[in-house]
């Protein structure tokens, strides 16, 4: 699995600031041979998320963007039975991800 599918499915959300690549997950997620994946691919993501990058503010989303978010949160929040916060999280890393790879060709 590429490393760019891997990330949101650990809940760590990639970002670019200032053309560094930035990150953001619960402790540990990003372990050892992730993080050299990351590093040996940094890049072909840093180019990948200029490309597609969402603002890191909610605030700043589209409409859709935040509609897909807020229902996508309640969702995990309510059928999941997670916290808000962890719930959050999660549905910022599935909106992401949808931009993302809408990018990464198949196979």
């Amino acid at each position: 699995m590429p490393v760019i599918e891997q990330l949101p499915e650990l809940g760590v959300l990639l970002w670019v600031d200032g053309g560094r690549l930035r990150y953001r997950g619960s402790a540990g997620a990003l372990h050892d041979d992730l993080r050299m994946s990351v590093t040996r691919q940094r890049e072909y993501l840093v180019a990948l998320l200029v490309r597609v990058s969402q603002p890191m503010d909610r605030e700043c989303w589209t409409d859709g963007l935040r509609e897909s978010f807020e229902e996508r949160a309640g969702v995990i929040e309510f059928d999941g039975g997670l916290e808000r916060v962890e719930a959050e999280l999660r549905a910022e890393a599935c909106v992401r991800r949808g931009g993302l790879l809408a990018l990464v060709p198949p196979g």
